[in-house]
């Protein structure tokens, strides 16, 4: 029974789950009580920090789609810097506002029941790293697969992005690093844009004795 809520939870368009076997010992009834979520789905939200100035996000939701439990998501984030680093000017800029914005389509039990795939494409998104930022903008796809009887899941991706440095500490670069090699002495920033490509691949092992309450 266990198994068959979390499959039904795992569709994403359910808000509770709940089974009963009705009947006796002979014949049992197996009855099986949902409440589906709404189709929409709306977040917002708002945060101020000293360091990245003010931030605004929110995220649509659109679910079960064609009635196949599919789901597609809309998120978008808007940040305005400070002005000025001094804490007596904590003005934001908003004649140069970072925006981000990106939407994913999540197909569940496709192509084969123990399958699921998500697309994605991201239409800009800035990076920031210890020592460098980056924006990017790309697509990408990724099928997961689960095999219950091995307790195992497989995760095969690929993505295509073009990709633009913003800006490198080349003091903080450790020898080595990827942009250590690409730099050279006299880095020009912004770079220019490039396109690259990303294959990934994983494997997990589930050795939880229960899914939902493991002991161990």
């Amino acid at each position: 029974l266990e198994r068959i809520r979390g499959n039904l939870y795992d569709l994403g368009i359910f808000r509770t789950v709940s089974t009963a076997l009705l009947g006796d010992e002979a014949a049992r009834d197996l009855l099986v009580t949902v409440d589906e979520q709404a189709p929409w789905i709306l977040e917002g939200g708002a945060g101020l920090s000293t360091d990245q100035g003010v931030r605004l996000f929110g995220r649509a939701t659109r679910s079960n789609l064609f009635g196949v439990a599919h789901r597609a998501e809309l998120f978008g984030q808007l940040g305005l810097d400070y002005r000025s680093e001094d804490i007596r000017d904590w003005t934001p800029d908003i004649l140069n506002p970072e925006w981000r914005a990106a939407v994913s389509y999540t197909a569940p039990r496709f192509p084969l029941r123990s399958q699921e795939v998500v697309a994605d494409l991201v239409l800009r998104e800035r990076i920031q790293e210890r020592a460098w930022r980056m924006a990017r903008t790309g697509v990408g796809l990724e099928l997961q697969t689960r095999l219950p009887s091995l307790r195992t899941g497989l995760r095969v991706g690929a993505r295509l992005e073009d990709r633009q440095r913003n800006q490198v500490d080349t003091a903080a670069l450790r020898e080595g690093e990827p942009w250590d090699l690409l730099l050279g002495d006299t880095p020009a920033l912004p770079s220019p844009w490039r396109w690259q490509e990303s294959r990934t691949a994983l494997g997990v092992l589930d050795l939880r004795d229960d899914p939902i309450q493991p002991r161990r």
